[in-house]
């Protein structure tokens, strides 16, 4: 019993000794975290500054002032967010003492929300405890300033006309009175203000704004570029997303555009979470025709900002150039939820459905580009794309005049007349056809499925050298291309040129050797050479392959009938017979076979 009494006796005056020490901590003056902290946020050096406070805060040291500090680092770095909750504890952490330094910031932080009611009050209240603080003066002008009360504004603004540095916010008093000089017509003398402010804290985008747009509207936005840079390069600053993406920006005013890509993507560096660096990088993305990158970055912005609308719209335009419909159509029906009346929505949607796989999506894009406005901007590539829709479900005078709009739009479309070759050549006229392939192998040369095409509407129309002319084009541009190298073989096969065509079939089984059609046309050159064993051979490979194709079987019993295995022969045919038994090669077969047989069948 008395041993744990004395035990507990023991941990009662450990943990005491302990509470007395946590709250009776002292530093000497060159120890102290916040002090050193606060030393180094007037220097610029905002990691340090941070490290130090947040020391103060795990050891419970002057918690309001620690609180205070953390969250003007936070501003600094462009992180605003953080900045509030930060500002209100340091505010709760006085319990029921005012704390009107914070109070002000807290109004300063308000204003940038455009959360302007709340702003007003705190700034009211930090006045009601010091009604000389310059901060809650200074949020009040800018309120005053925002309204156009200019008489109110500058007797707010004359109240910091004493502050000495960053620390005192002079920097504040120049941005405001360069505003209200502005607001007065005095360009120069507005400059000059912001561009004393700027040099006191580059941290803060909004001084190099107004420096930019006073710079622009001298017609000198560069000058407001090298300040900015300048200022940049003072020891100390710690550069943040904020400040890289306004400068990012400047330089795109003046058409710098690498120099803005560039600042855009440190900002998106430093912060990968601050959306309007992200927005603007993936813009000048995609005004430079780069529309993989415009297509990534405008996805990690809406991440971010899932209900921008025109983000959205963007990002399935950005999808369609880089060929993914299915990534467009995605974006453009979230557009669609949030804005459905809105004409670029509809196009955007109407757009991306009609390239999509989705039928049902493409019906509904169909429909809404009927609906456009006659003004509406519809491109070649649109109307191609409404025809071959249209060609799906069948229409095809309609198709073809759209195919003939996009062809007005654009005369070097190849894929209109691509298109019009393929209705052309469904229809049977292969006038048009060979008209159609050609203009779009012509304006496409390195398109082997063009040139295949085109070798086809030639075959079709009896033209057998322009065909293998075609086909051996589409080869040559596509060696993998096994649908054209077949057209091909039996191009040459027809003409006669049976070494060739073996040929051609050969290196089909090279790449593929269960390809059936190849095999089958080993087959029938082998039987032009007479070598019936090593048609049968290829037959029967054929066969296996392909059981269901009567081709395969006829010609089975076609070398079979060469070997004069009759019976076999025989066989073969009513395999053939069975699944088709109008086959013409299996028609002229039974014929020969009924000549060259017994008259018993035996073999």
């Amino acid at each position: 019993m008395r041993a744990s009494l004395f035990l507990l006796a023991t941990l009662l005056l450990v943990g005491g000794a302990g509470g007395a020490s946590a709250a009776s901590r002292t530093y000497g003056l060159d120890e102290d975290p916040v002090r050193l902290g606060r030393k180094a946020l007037d220097e610029g050096r905002l990691g340090e500054a941070r490290a130090l406070l947040e020391r103060a805060v795990a050891e419970e040291y002057r918690i309001p002032e620690s609180k205070l500090g953390l969250a003007r680092v936070a501003v600094l770095e462009g992180r605003w967010v953080d900045a509030e909750p930060l500002l209100r504890e340091a505010i709760a952490a006085r319990g029921d003492r005012a704390y009107p330094e914070a109070q002000a910031e807290l109004g300063l932080l308000l204003l940038r929300f455009g959360r302007d009611a709340e702003a007003r009050q705190e700034l009211e209240r930090s006045l009601e405890g010091d009604g000389d603080l310059w901060a809650a003066h200074y949020g009040l002008a800018r309120l005053e300033l925002d309204a156009e009360r200019w008489p109110q504004a500058r007797r707010r603004v004359e109240r910091g006309q004493r502050a000495r540095g960053m620390r005192e916010g002079e920097d504040r008093y120049h941005f405001a009175l360069a505003r209200l000089r502005l607001s007065e017509g005095d360009v120069d003398g507005a400059e000059i203000s912001a561009l004393r402010a700027l040099n006191l804290n580059a941290a803060e985008p909004e001084y190099a704004a107004l420096v930019g747009r006073i710079s622009e509207r001298k017609g000198s936005p560069s000058l407001a570029i090298d300040a900015y840079e300048k200022a940049l390069a003072v020891p100390g600053t710690v550069p943040t997303a904020p400040m890289m993406h306004t400068l990012g920006r400047l330089y795109a005013k003046v058409e710098r555009y690498n120099e803005a890509r560039d600042r855009y993507q440190r900002a998106a560096a430093i912060d990968s979470t601050y959306a309007p660096a992200l927005r603007d990088l993936a813009d000048l993305f995609r005004r430079a025709n780069r529309h993989d990158q415009a297509a990534r970055t405008y996805l990690r912005y809406v991440l971010l900002e899932r209900e921008d609308v025109d983000a959205l719209v963007a990002l399935a335009e950005s999808c369609l150039e880089i060929g993914r419909p299915g990534q467009a159509l995605e974006a453009a029906e979230t557009a669609r939820a949030l804005a459905p009346d809105r004409a670029d929505v509809r196009f955007a949607y109407a757009r991306a459905g009609l390239r999509s796989g989705d039928d049902e999506a493409r019906d509904r894009a169909a429909a809404l580009f009927a609906q456009l406005p006659a003004d509406a901007e519809v491109s070649p590539d649109d109307l191609v794309s409404l025809a071959k829709w249209r060609m799906k479900r069948g229409d095809f005078d309609t198709a073809r005049e759209d195919l003939g709009r996009a062809i007005e739009l654009d005369p070097e479309n190849a894929d209109a007349y691509f298109q019009l070759g393929m209705i052309a050549m469904r229809s049977g006229h292969s006038a048009a056809a060979i008209a159609g392939f050609g203009k779009s192998a012509e304006l496409r040369p390195d398109s082997a499925i063009d040139h295949m095409n085109l070798g086809i509407a030639h075959y079709q129309a009896s033209h057998l050298p322009e065909a293998i002319a075609a086909f051996r084009a589409a080869v040559e541009r596509r060696s993998d291309l096994n649908a054209a190298r077949l057209l091909l073989a039996q191009a040459l096969a027809v003409r006669g040129s049976i070494d060739e065509a073996d040929a051609e079939y050969a290196r089909v089984l090279e790449a593929d050797p269960d390809e059936a059609k190849a095999l089958r046309g080993r087959g029938f050159c082998a039987i032009r050479r007479a070598s019936y064993e090593r048609a049968a051979g290829f037959y029967q490979a054929a066969t296996t392959a392909d059981p269901g194709n009567a081709d395969g079987w006829a010609g089975l019993g076609n070398a079979r009938l060469g070997m004069e295995q009759w019976d076999g022969a025989r066989a073969a045919y009513e395999r053939a017979a069975a699944i088709d038994p109008n086959n013409i090669a299996l028609k002229r077969g039974r014929e020969l076979l009924e000549q060259a047989a017994p008259k018993s069948g035996s073999e």
